[in-house]
């Protein structure tokens, strides 16, 4: 329940606080709400994500919530902040925080802690490319018991990950995206790839994207995921 209760309220509680900060504030913040349908996967069904950002140098950083309710009734939470520190232009250090569920890969609760260094290849009004490394913790509770204790299981250990994403807009209107994502543990190694164009119309822009997942605990079998979505974003 207390897990339940974290993921719903993350969303409004970043829109409180965009509202109840000082309009001097505000005004170097940027968000965007992004509602739309996963229209196959195990996770189908209505997706709703929430991003709060501040892109000030030397110090920047970004809130996000994400929802995703399935068809089965099943809810899937993640929340999470990440603040960078730019030593250049190009160069930053980031951190991040997050918490996660996800009923796909049979997680019943994730606490992720990382810190790492980044660099930003490409950076125009039309193109984007940035690469990442990083370590930390990942502490995860699993929805299966342990064979000895007859309890959920669970599993903290150090993490190292790879990121690599890229952007561009074509005459302004159409933007391609691409966002590949590795992570290896102790244990557990999950990787991710999700490609998405973006059409600009009065408002905001109608997304659609392409995801492929998977996640490998000890000797188990691979938990592949691939899912689609459709969905409306609006920016503010």
């Amino acid at each position: 329940m207390n897990r339940i209760r974290i993921g719903a309220l993350a969303s409004p509680a970043l829109l409180a606080l965009s509202i109840l900060m000082p309009g001097s504030l505000l005004a170097e913040w940027t968000g965007g709400v992004e509602g739309g349908q996963v229209l196959q996967g195990k996770e189908k069904g209505t997706r709703l994500r929430f991003k709060l950002s501040n892109s000030e140098r030397p110090f920047s950083q970004t809130f996000y919530a994400d929802w995703v309710r399935g068809n089965e009734n099943s809810n899937s939470y993640e929340a999470g902040y990440t603040p960078r520190y730019w030593f250049s232009d190009q160069t930053y250090a980031f951190g991040e925080g997050s918490l996660k569920t996800s009923k796909s890969f049979n997680i019943d609760q994730q606490i992720r802690a990382l810190a790492g260094v980044g660099i930003q290849l490409l950076n125009t009004d039309s193109q984007s490319l940035f690469a990442e490394v990083g370590a930390g913790q990942v502490a995860t509770t699993f929805d299966f018991n342990d064979e000895t204790t007859g309890k959920a299981f669970k599993e903290t250990t150090g993490i190292a990950t790879a990121r690599l994403g890229a952007a561009q807009t074509l005459s302004d209107l159409i933007k391609l995206e691409l966002n590949a994502d590795y992570s290896t543990a102790k244990d557990l190694v999950t990787t991710s790839a999700e490609a998405g164009i973006s059409l600009r119309i009065p408002g905001g822009a109608v997304k659609y994207s392409y995801r492929l997942r998977s996640s490998t605990f000890g000797d188990n079998d691979a938990i592949d995921v691939a899912d689609s979505s459709v969905s409306f974003n609006y920016g503010f």
